[in-house]
Order: structure tokens, then sequence, then C-alpha cells
């Protein structure tokens, strides 16, 4: 009886921790310097008809933003060779293309996003970045995309 005990708290209370279906990741505004304050988070969940995920979100200016998946983990800022910084690029390039994200007039963005092409799996060790928005966003290249100005970043880094 004594070792059931164990096993049965593993099963019951670690077992879920390791396999959750839904996260929340922190966004934060980007700097030059790295990271500046919190926007708010994203919490993405599993579902069987792909991964919703719900920003609860304030603080960027009203408009429409991109949100994207990119390949690595990170929010920091790296140097051109210009000498210029460019924020976020440890995130590296574009991962997969999520949705546009609109902000109204109070800077405040809500409702959910249902990425079906999206699994869990496929965000984890990766980071959202939220970019300025393109008018000539469905005519640019992979690697136009991946330059766009970041404003906001969360890294799934612990997922």
């Amino acid at each position: 009886m004594k070792r059931f005990i164990p096993v049965l708290f593993l099963a019951v209370f670690v077992s879920p921790l390791l396999f959750a279906n839904e996260i929340a990741v922190t966004m934060f505004k980007l700097k030059p310097e790295g990271l500046a304050d919190s926007i708010g988070v994203v919490v993405a969940r599993e579902t069987r008809e792909g991964l919703e995920l719900t920003p609860y979100l304030r603080g960027l200016p009203p408009g429409e933003y991109h949100f994207n998946v990119h390949e690595n983990v990170g929010c920091g800022s790296s140097y051109n060779p210009d000498g210029s910084m460019t924020m976020g690029m440890a995130a590296g390039p574009m991962h997969r293309r999520i949705a546009n994200i609109e902000f109204d007039e109070a800077g405040i963005t809500t409702g959910s996003i249902l990425a079906r092409e999206l699994r869990m799996n496929d965000v984890r060790k990766r980071t959202f970045v939220i970019s300025a928005h393109s008018a000539m966003h469905d005519a640019m290249d992979k690697q136009a995309m991946d330059s766009e100005m970041r404003i906001a970043c969360g890294s799934l880094e612990l997922y």
C-alpha cells in the first residue's frame, strides 16, 4: 500500500503537468535593449480542431498587427552590420503565420484565433511575435516578413 501512494500521486498530480493542453505565454513590448513592459498573455489551448489562441493583451497603439510563431526561443535584440539594433531577432525567422490581430482604440485585443493547422507541439520551444502590419503582406516573401519590425514577443522556452 505504501508503494501505491507515490505512484498514485505521480499519476494524478504530475502527469497532467507534463502533458498540459493549455499554456499562458506572457507577451512583452520590445525595445532595442531587450524586453520592456508586459502587455498581457496569450493563452494557447489544444483542441480537436487545432490550436486555439486567446490574446489578453493591452498597450499597443490601435491598428492591425501580424501574429506569428517564430523558429527560435528568445526575444533578445541583435546588432546589424551597420551597428543598429533590430528588436526581437533572437526569435529567428518566422516558423508559421498565425493571423492578424487588431488592437482597438483603447489599445486592447481579445477574442480567440483558431489555428487549424497548428498543434501544441508546433509552438513548443518557439516564440510568439507581434510585428508591424504591412499593407503589402500578401506580396511579401518569407525573407521580407522575417525582417518586419517586431513590436512584442513571448517565448515558449518552458513549454
